[in-house]
């Protein structure tokens, strides 16, 4: 998936379902002689507006609410 510099993306936590807007302040690009890797830097919504890597949060990340109500139907369906 690719994400823009700026874009606000929603993450539903696996852990505990709850869906956290969160908005995508660094792109990095890693080219080695094998591959190039794309990953991203996003910031929290909390108090000090944490940064952490997209890569590192144990979800999916949706770019719009829309798709994240139809994740959640279809997770409650199939359960």
């Amino acid at each position: 998936m690719s994400f823009s510099v700026g874009q606000v993306l929603y993450v539903f936590m696996n852990k505990n379902r709850a869906v956290i807007p969160v908005q995508v302040v660094e792109e990095v690009t890693r080219k080695t002689l094998d591959e190039s890797t794309v990953s991203y830097i996003v910031s929290l919504p909390d108090k000090d507006r944490s940064t952490i890597s997209l890569d590192e949060i144990d979800s999916a990340p949706f770019s719009s609410l829309d798709s994240v109500r139809d994740h959640m139907i279809k997770n409650a369906k199939d359960a």
